[in-house]
Parts: structure tokens; sequence; C-alpha cells
């Protein structure tokens, strides 16, 4: 019922009011990650600056790395969240976003006009 109540408030205002609050209702679920990830980078930076982690260290690698995956996999996210903002299919999102994502794909980037 809540969800009914939620689309007939995010029609109705001028389209500059409707752009924000579809914004906001695509990246509000992504900012715990993103903090999350942001804090964890902070943490790593302050071990290795205070020299009690090494960053050669197998401990740092695996912290390095689960804190860069929320932005390597960000775009995926995001189409998550935009899915379920515009009650589309989540799966097809994915599909579309992986493709985009996908390395022969991103190389034909690399050589424009082929």
């Amino acid at each position: 019922m809540s969800s009914e109540k939620d689309h007939q408030t995010e029609k109705t205002g001028n389209i500059i009011t409707r752009f924000f609050n579809t914004m906001s209702s695509i990246m509000t679920p992504i900012v715990p990650a993103l903090a999350g990830a942001g804090m964890l980078k902070a943490l790593l930076v302050i071990l290795t600056t205070f020299e009690l982690l090494s960053a050669e260290s197998g401990t740092y690698k695996i912290l390095a790395a689960a804190s860069s995956s929320v932005f390597y996999f960000l775009p995926l996210l995001l189409a998550i969240s935009t899915a379920r903002t515009f009650d589309a299919n989540m799966f097809i999102s994915l599909v579309i976003m992986g493709a985009l994502l996908e390395p022969n794909f991103t190389g034909l980037m690399e050589k424009p006009g082929m």
C-alpha cells in the first residue's frame, strides 16, 4: 500500500522536483555500501601510514579488494537500484550493464572505428 503512495507522491511537483526525487530513490540504497567502502579505504590508509599493516600483507590485500569491489561493481549496483525505482526487470538491467562492462566490449572503445 505504501508503494502506491510513493508512486503518487513521485508524480507530483514540477519536473525538477521529480528528477531529484528519482535520483534520490536510485542513489539512497547504494549510499551505505559507498560509505562502508570509503571508511574501509580510509582505515587501510591509516593502518599503513602508522605502519600497523604492511601493504604487502594478505590482510591488506583482502581488505583492499573488499573496499574496491563496491566501486568496481558500482554500475551493477546502480542497475539494480534503477530497475527497482522504475519497476523494471532487475535481471535484464543487470545483463545490459554486464554486457557494457564485458572486457571484449570495453576493448572496442580502445580502437575507434573498428
